[in-house]
């Protein structure tokens, strides 16, 4: 795992996790036949390799890397993705609260998590719309529910609804809509335009030559949105 990485901030396994004393978190993994417990760093490990980052152009460290934790889970049945958010010193707005743009990148990128998940693709955000409630105070658990709102098959956009909850009193103190888009198969390169079945089965080494393969095409022809 690289640090600052997107594996890093989502990893929920770390001894000092604020998830596992959750009733409804010790709820979901009592249940696994209903909900799958992992982030990014479960599903595609592959992407943490220094050759397949290199191949997609990263050239940095995921920016909320060491801001936030998070624990994902699929519900089966729902076809949703709930879980909940820590929001640590890092995060600082108001004093003693969480900054706004940080309440929404954590949302933008649970919302693109929950698209992988329902569809099985990766998708670009072309739409945030986040509303604000409630101050979320710092270092702080939230809960987090995702659900399509659009729910159409083969359709190049998902629109989306994404709210964080009060752990206690499950007040929603932010909530957002979105709509996400998958381009063309011979559009821009990035980690998740592949399926992500196929690439979870993939070498480090096969999805390079899928990388430079999709650049390729890319050029030749440019997406458009």
């Amino acid at each position: 795992m690289l640090p600052g990485s997107l594996e890093q901030s989502l990893d929920s396994s770390r001894s000092d996790s604020p998830f596992d004393n959750l009733p409804w978190i010790k709820e979901f993994r009592a249940h696994p036949e209903n909900y799958f417990e992992g982030g990014f760093g479960e599903h595609l490990p592959v992407l943490g390799h220094p050759d397949v980052r290199h191949a997609f152009g990263y050239r940095g460290t995921y920016f909320l890397g060491g801001k936030i934790q998070q624990i994902t889970f699929w519900n089966k049945k729902e076809q949703c993705l709930e879980g909940a958010i820590y929001f640590n010193s890092n995060c600082e707005g108001p004093p003693g609260r969480v900054h706004g743009g940080c309440t929404a990148a954590a949302i933008d990128g649970t919302m693109g998590f929950f698209t992988i998940m329902y569809s099985g693709l990766g998708y670009y955000t072309l739409n945030l719309n986040t509303n604000y409630n409630k101050f979320i105070p710092l270092e702080s658990v939230v809960r987090f529910k995702c659900i399509c709102t659009n729910p159409q098959e083969g359709k190049r956009k998902i629109e989306s609804l994404c709210q964080l909850f009060d752990k206690d009193t499950n007040e929603v103190l932010a909530e957002a809509t979105s709509v996400f888009y998958h381009p063309p198969k011979d559009g821009p390169v990035y980690p998740f335009d592949m399926m992500v079945a196929t690439m979870k089965s993939m070498t480090p080494q096969q999805v390079v030559e899928q990388i430079n393969e999709q650049k390729r095409r890319a050029r030749k022809s440019p997406a458009k949105l």
